[in-house]
């Protein structure tokens, strides 16, 4: 394989990668919404806020990574995304004690 071969090669594989990055992008957010997940768009869909049960996750769809805010550790995928949103706790709310709050 020559220069010029090798050259051609890579150009296709970035035009490949470039579309799937895109497709990526339409296809996180109809996902998390299917899921009952919401989510926050920044950037044209590049990075998406996730907000579900108390937590907030950083999600990039084009590559896949998402950071739930406050940690380090980073993860891939919108499966694993989905699967960690819906293994949260449901978020319960004593509503006697919210009220006798908010009157103080």
């Amino acid at each position: 394989m020559n220069d010029d071969d090798m050259g051609d090669m890579w150009r296709e594989i970035k035009s490949i990668s470039k579309i799937k990055r895109a497709s990526n992008r339409e296809y996180a957010p109809e996902q998390l919404f299917k899921n009952g997940i919401l989510c926050q768009q920044k950037n044209d869909g590049a990075h998406l806020i996730v907000y579900h049960r108390g937590r907030i996750v950083d999600f990039w769809p084009g590559t896949g990574l998402w950071i739930v805010r406050g940690q380090q550790k980073k993860n891939r995928g919108i499966r694993t995304l989905i699967s960690y949103c819906n293994k949260l706790p449901k978020l319960t709310i004593d509503i006697h004690t919210s009220v006798s709050t908010i009157k103080s």
